[in-house]
């Protein structure tokens, strides 16, 4: 199977899996509402919040490990994939221990945590359920990193969908009979169990040359250089993503927190289905950055990938800046509308998409020190600038920050990948900046056409308006794009990879 074809395979794996995966979060959240109750969904919720942040797996470990992993699997060195791997089980294993005494450390603490919550011998068990279905997937992590950087993520998704699928029906038989949080989280913890080990059977029978060799101490603490810049960039990335809300709630208050947290909710949902597609490519653009690292070639990559992704930002975006306000008027009712707030909310996630092809290149190049510093700038460029403008425009403020720091964030991303990593000469810089300045005016313009056509049929029923009009909205990108570049490369190259 060539590379388009696996990536058109995995994407579309990725997306339906997401989907599924979605729409079953809603319907285990909807099952324990109803028959287990919204207090110990608060409680369940909060604990689980507290085991990912007592949680090490966002430390930069895996995305050290992935990084590494390209080159020896591209030239099939799997002396040199076993030493890597070897590494990331063990220190994966310290970091479940470490957890796990962290866990226990924490329960004296718990009543500080759960206010308004009498804690009972049952809030402990919940406790140790929800960690220990956290900590089983430690134990396996160096399967599926594995399966991502050999380009076979899809079978992940597959395996977790599949048991997802399962254990959903036999979550609803058995709590709507027993009304009991514990049969509940005990099925979380044996749905992991029995998803990784599955996984863990697939691998061993996938790379029968995987063998645990001695730790590589000269190749630990190169990694461990990685993890370092990566750590303070998730560090400086969970600033950035938090800083909104926190200005809002000191100086706005907590009902605005509420009121834009249903904007921010649509918004993530949207972020995962595009990089749940998108997120399959990486893994061929790593492989291949490691077979052959030729500037012309890799620029004509990098180009193709942000037209990919802006199709992508298009399919969103428009029928986002559109159908919003009416969907959240819909579900919630009028006053949960934050008015002129979508212009910022589309601005913000477009750059967010645009420029993930420019972070996808410097991961895979290793270039995890620039990373850091980037994100560090853009982090305290959205402290400042929203504390300027959140007393000048409340939350519309605070969000014009997040814009200029995500555009201050791409600026740099594009210095960084095209004078450091293809030492791209000004006219391919402005080449590259004028293509997204067009893609950018279309996505513009269409959104304030689809805007007019929506109001012109405010007449239908909602739900026929809703559809008709995200309808539109696809069909007239779809056709604009068609049309506006139909003899670029990239645009001919996506037209033929379709056609097949």
């Amino acid at each position: 199977m060539n590379i388009s074809k696996s990536i058109a395979r995995n994407s579309s794996i990725s997306l339906i899996s997401q989907i599924l995966t979605l729409i079953l979060s809603l319907i285990n959240r909807t099952l324990f509402v109803k028959y287990i109750g919204v207090e110990l969904l608060g409680v369940s919720s909060t604990i689980t919040s507290l085991v990912a942040t007592l949680s090490l797996t966002e430390l930069g470990f895996q995305t050290a490990v992935v990084y590494r992993l390209y080159s020896p699997l591209a030239h099939k060195n799997y002396e040199l994939c076993n030493k890597i791997l070897s590494i990331f089980n063990f220190i994966y294993k310290i970091i479940s221990i470490v957890i796990f005494i962290l866990l226990l450390c924490f329960i004296p603490l718990l009543q500080f945590v759960l206010k308004g919550v009498e804690l009972t011998y049952q809030t402990y068990i919940i406790f140790f359920l929800i960690g220990l279905t956290s900590l089983i997937s430690y134990f396996f992590a160096h399967k599926r990193t594995l399966l991502y950087a050999d380009k076979k993520d899809p079978l992940s998704k597959m395996v977790d969908t599949i048991s997802n699928l399962i254990f959903t029906g036999i979550k609803i038989v058995i709590v709507i009979y027993t009304k009991s949080i514990y049969w509940y989280l005990i099925l979380s913890a044996i749905q992991s169990m029995i998803a990784n080990g599955i996984l863990y059977l697939f691998c061993n029978k996938l790379y029968p040359w995987m063998k645990v060799l001695p730790i590589d101490r000269c190749l630990l603490k190169e990694m461990f250089l990685d993890v370092r810049n990566i750590f303070l960039s998730k560090i400086a990335g969970y600033i950035y993503s938090s800083t909104d809300n926190l200005i809002i709630s000191i100086f706005i208050g907590t009902v605005s927190v509420g009121l834009y947290s249903n904007y921010v909710m649509i918004v993530a949902a949207l972020k995962i289905l595009v990089d749940s597609i998108s997120g399959q490519i990486a893994p061929f653009i790593g492989a291949s950055y490691a077979n052959d690292k030729n500037t012309d070639k890799n620029l004509n990559i990098l180009n193709l990938y942000t037209f990919v992704k802006f199709i992508l930002a298009g399919l969103v975006t428009i029928p986002l800046f559109v159908l919003i306000d009416s969907f959240i008027g819909f579900w919630l009712g009028n006053d949960f509308i934050i008015p002129l707030i979508k212009y910022l909310i589309v601005v913000d996630l477009y750059i967010y998409f645009i420029y993930g092809p420019l972070s996808d290149y410097v991961t895979i190049a290793g270039y995890f020190n620039y990373s850091k510093t980037i994100s560090l700038v853009s982090a305290i460029c959205n402290i400042i600038l929203s504390l300027i403008f959140v007393n000048l425009l409340g939350i519309k403020g605070v969000l014009i920050g997040t814009v200029f720091s995500q555009l201050i964030t791409w600026i740099l991303f594009v210095v960084l990948v095209f004078k450091r990593m293809f030492y791209a000469k000004s006219r391919e810089v402005c080449l590259y900046v004028l293509k997204n300045l067009c893609y950018l005016l279309q996505i513009i313009v269409l959104c304030f056409v689809c805007t007019i056509i929506h109001e012109k049929l405010l007449m239908l029923p909602y739900v026929c308006n809703f559809l008709i009009t995200g309808c539109i909205c696809e069909v007239l990108f779809i056709f604009t794009t068609g049309f506006l570049y139909l003899k670029t490369n990239e645009s001919i190259f996506v037209r033929r990879k379709i056609l097949k």
